[in-house]
């Protein structure tokens, strides 16, 4: 299908609007609430930025203790130029986030037109990107594995150009190694996964290079340096300190549970593959996925499967239609769904795409090469099918697609979901900091309910503390069974259990909502002001 590059233009800019829309009406709204994480890298990019330090103490560290978990490498500093503009804020830290995927948007339709030099395939692809239900999700609160999507796909299209065009070759691979290096930086799975990647591309190109192409190998050769040269700093890091990867691998890593870690491992890796967690809804955590909708629209998983299909076991029909997209590419494509999987099942749960984030652009290639291929069958098929059916199949999956998009968007946007997602993120600690900052000079004791997830984090951000006061001896505390932080004071706050023997003949002072199952209570009782998170049913 010929499309004009003025038609082609009206069509990204349309798409960039709409995508942009999606992912910045009501930011602070939706998802209601702050993550801990989003507080605790926002508050860390504030100290940056005033102090040179984390709130821990660290000078411009390369790896965050944050909670002990010691994921945080890039990001915090990504956050630092927002907040310096708009201030310590949930807006600030989530534009942050919302603006990398906008821009990510006019980058899909690049990375499809260095895929198969097609519009109307690369247009699919942006067109799914612009309304995905994975991206809009994961573009709107600010966590580390959000930003991937952007700087992968730059740093595939510029790869991936300099495969295409032996012109400027070399500069364009010195940059793209220098932007997967940065990549690396952004979660622990792309880390992880990346090197394993990047060793599939290398070995593949050298064996299929032309002997007329005699200066590729140096060409790679650069490449690789420049992005080994880039992840050095962060493997130092790891030697110097191997609490940076040991801890957190502790928490989460299927060595850490009771069953045979091979099984657990096979299990979690076949979990990526299929469509019950991808596409059907088996997420129940609203901080990874909308539960029952799944990652992406549920409408799309036959094409994907079509599309890996077609790709794989159909090469030699994609490359007589899309000569572009030759043998190299489809090796490549291979080997991206051979290994994506393999990083993330070290950890469980199983199938959490949050921390496989950077499926989503191979995700819409395979998505739009489904549709293309469908299409392709029809075609083939037309004269044993009736032209009426033909026409009743397109126009109900364009139905199907179209109502679970607006069924989707509806719930995400309305108010189940906001009160699904509340006791998630914390949903009300805003009101509780405000109305405890404006009394805290009254009360000898603070004393917040640790049943909270890491409170003093949402003091540190809502207070915008100045860094430079902080006493870091305050937020060295671990929990010995569980590895995580556990802060027990802070000024005169002090973080613990409330029992209930300490809140009886208190005088009820507020109530502040979190969510349709529990309430913030807070209660005076001599020279102690309490906030007590409590169950509904319990008050």
């Amino acid at each position: 299908m010929k499309i004009s590059k003025k038609l082609t233009v009206i069509i990204l800019s349309i798409l960039v609007f709409l995508g942009s829309v999606l992912r910045l009406v009501k930011l602070t709204q939706v998802p209601a609430g702050l993550l801990q994480d989003e507080a605790a890298a926002g508050y860390d990019a504030y100290a940056l930025l005033i102090s040179g330090k984390d709130h821990h103490g660290a000078a411009f560290p390369i790896t965050f203790q944050t909670f002990n978990d010691w994921t945080g490498h890039f990001f915090n500093y990504q956050l630092i130029p927002f907040i310096a503009v708009f201030g310590l804020n949930p807006f600030s830290i989530r534009f942050a986030v919302a603006l990398l995927s906008i821009l990510t948007i006019p980058l899909i339709y690049l990375l499809g037109k260095e895929l198969t030099d097609d519009k109307f395939i690369s247009l699919i692809m942006t067109f799914l990107f612009s309304f995905s239900q994975y991206s809009v999700n994961t573009s709107r609160w600010a966590v580390q594995p959000n930003t991937v999507v952007f700087f992968w796909v730059l740093a595939l299209v510029l790869f991936l150009d300099g495969l295409n065009r032996k012109e400027k070759r070399r500069p364009k691979w010195i940059l793209s190694g220098i932007i997967f290096g940065l990549t690396a930086y952004t979660y622990p799975s792309a880390e992880g996964f990346l090197p394993l990647f990047l060793l599939g591309c290398v070995i593949v190109i050298l064996f299929s290079r032309k002997k007329s192409d005699s200066k590729l190998g140096f060409d790679l050769t650069i490449f690789v340096f420049v992005f080994l040269l880039l992840i050095i700093p962060l493997i130092i890091d790891h030697l110097k300190r191997p609490e940076t990867i040991l801890i957190k691998l502790g928490m989460v890593s299927v060595f850490s549970g009771r069953e045979n870690f091979l099984v657990s491992y096979l299990n979690n890796y076949l979990s990526y593959y299929l469509p019950s967690y991808l596409f059907f809804g088996s997420e129940v955590n609203p901080t990874r996925a909308i539960p029952g909708f799944g990652y992406e629209n549920a409408s799309l998983a036959v094409f994907y499967y079509l599309g890996i299909f077609a790709l794989i076991l159909r090469s030699d029909y994609w490359v007589k239609k899309y000569p572009f997209f030759d043998k190299r590419k489809s090796y490549l494509l291979f080997w991206f769904l051979l290994i994506f999987p393999s990083i993330p099942s070290l950890t469980v749960p199983a199938g959490n795409f949050q921390r496989a984030i950077y499926i989503i652009p191979f995700l819409t290639f395979f998505i739009s090469a489904g549709i293309v291929y469908f299409f392709h069958l029809l075609k083939q098929y037309q004269r044993k099918l009736r032209k009426s059916l033909v026409r009743i199949v397109l126009v109900l999956l364009l139905f199907i697609y179209i109502f679970q998009q607006i069924r989707f968007y509806l719930f995400y946007f309305g108010g189940k979901y906001k009160a699904l997602c509340e006791w998630y993120f914390q949903y009300g600690l805003e009101e509780v900091v405000k109305y405890v900052s404006q009394r805290e000079r009254n009360y000898a004791n603070i004393i917040i309910d640790n049943t909270i997830n890491q409170p003093y984090i949402y003091f540190l951000f809502y207070q915008k503390t100045d860094p430079k006061t902080l006493n870091y001896e305050d937020f060295s505390s671990i929990d010995p069974k569980t590895n995580w932080l556990a802060v027990k004071k802070y000024k005169n706050y002090k973080f613990e259990r409330i029992e209930e023997e300490q809140i009886i003949d208190a005088r009820l002072a507020k109530t502040i909502y979190n969510s349709p199952y529990s309430n913030y209570v807070i209660y005076e009782k001599g020279k102690d002001l309490i906030v007590d998170f409590q169950l509904k049913n319990s008050q």
